[in-house]
């Protein structure tokens, strides 16, 4: 099966995350809890200002190779992760 590397930005962390080609972003959040820890309940993935649902597969948005995930922290409301799939 083919995979593909995707880089998430979290603060001055990267982490670097091996997803197969048919990847959904579901995938991208339990992928991302096992390796920097955050709950996927925690998570909210961005892409173009919209939030995919977690069955939305990352092909069909149009994520590929060379794209970057990034993550803030918001402390208005506690601590929320966010993460902006960009080109």
């Amino acid at each position: 099966m083919t995979s593909f590397l995707l880089t998430v930005h979290q603060g001055k962390e990267k982490h670097v995350l091996e997803l197969a080609a048919g990847s959904s972003v579901g995938d991208v959040q339990r992928a991302l809890n096992v390796t920097a820890g955050v709950l996927p309940a925690d998570q909210r993935l961005l892409f173009k200002g919209k939030e995919p649902n977690s069955a939305s597969l990352l092909a069909d948005l149009g994520v590929s190779i060379g794209h970057l995930l990034r993550t803030w922290e918001s402390t208005r409301t506690g601590v929320t992760n966010r993460t902006l799939f960009s080109p």
